[in-house]
């Protein structure tokens, strides 16, 4: 039986320093992304260079715990074969001299003709660092991203594609689940939630322990929405926006903004906010607890949660995830 891992993006833009991360949420990571620097054609770029200088104060806190570097960028580094091995090679050598456990590609959305680049990346990755170090990847759900990389053969070089199972379908005009468990029933987009990416990855021929699913702990928000079905699956003017984080989701919140809760049963219990005019899709407490069963119930590699500083401060969702994975 697989051991399903429980890992977390920690933004390093933020600058709160590895020390302000307490024991319990530690004490609950299998794997920690340290993101991000950026990869140009001439350098890497740490948004803290001077915390991304500590990560030896993790490994000695917890000791076993992989850091892994999650790197953006690398768009003006793929214009040829050698450009792009030089910034592979560069990566490495910037992670491995900061005492990282591994690399993991950020490169989100390539297009369909830079694929093979991608390819590229992740094997000069792992001849680079060897088979005791972490490659990753950080993929967008859904059929698209099998036309704009090639990891039906390229996961041979990874030990886990982070599938982020959120912000999907969120740049539409209209209103959904971006991080649900499941597909809504109502729902007009395919592939709309965790559990069908799993199926889709597995189907793709992905072995199942490298698929590591997306728990947000952000929100994303619609204005000015239709009134149908209370907001869901409504018209709006504009694509989602970035909404509250988690934390700030409180009761205090919904009362002040006159939202009222509804759940989608369908949709793995997905929760919504709903005004009038707003809405608002996130991840909670039993949506969170429902990833975690379809994690287990295809014994897949685990769950990843962007990021660390949208929690609570008590790690209430991170904590979830690792109980929920046991």
């Amino acid at each position: 039986m697989n051991k399903s891992k429980c890992a977390l993006y920690y933004c390093g833009a933020w600058g709160e320093g590895f020390d302000k991360i307490p024991d319990r949420a530690l004490n609950c990571l299998d794997i920690l992304y340290y993101s991000n620097a950026a990869v140009t054609k001439d350098s890497v770029i740490f948004n803290n260079p001077a915390e991304a200088d500590t990560v030896e104060i993790l490994h000695k806190r917890k000791h076993g715990l992989p850091v892994v570097l999650s790197l953006v960028g690398f768009e003006d580094c793929v214009s040829n074969k050698s450009d792009c091995i030089d910034a592979a090679k560069r990566a490495c050598n910037a992670a491995l001299d900061k005492g990282f456990d591994g690399i993991d590609l950020d490169w989100e959305f390539p297009t369909n003709e830079q694929k093979e680049m991608h390819t590229l990346l992740l094997k000069t990755f792992r001849e680079e660092l060897g088979k005791d170090r972490i490659v990753s990847v950080a993929v967008p759900g859904t059929n698209w991203v099998f036309d704009i990389t090639e990891l039906i053969s390229s996961h041979i070089y990874l030990d886990y594609i982070n599938i982020m199972t959120y912000d999907i379908y969120s740049e539409r005009k209209i209103t959904s689940h971006h991080c649900a468990p499941k597909s809504a029933a109502m729902s007009p987009f395919p592939c709309a939630g965790l559990e069908d990416n799993i199926v889709l990855f597995k189907e793709k021929g992905i072995p199942a322990e490298k698929l590591i699913g997306g728990v947000a702990f952000y929100s994303r928000i619609w204005h000015n929405v239709s009134s149908e079905r209370d907001g869901l699956f409504a018209k709006t003017d504009n694509c989602a926006d970035y909404g509250p984080k988690f934390c700030d989701l409180t009761s205090e919140f919904i009362k002040n903004g006159n939202f009222s809760l509804y759940r989608d049963e369908s949709a793995g219990g997905a929760p919504y906010l709903w005004n009038g005019s707003d809405f608002i899709t996130f991840d909670d407490e039993i949506s969170v607890y429902e990833k975690c069963n379809i994690i287990k119930k295809y014994n897949a590699g685990g769950l990843m949660a962007w990021e660390y500083a949208c929690d609570t401060k008590e790690n209430t969702l991170l904590r979830l995830m690792r109980n929920g994975l046991q």
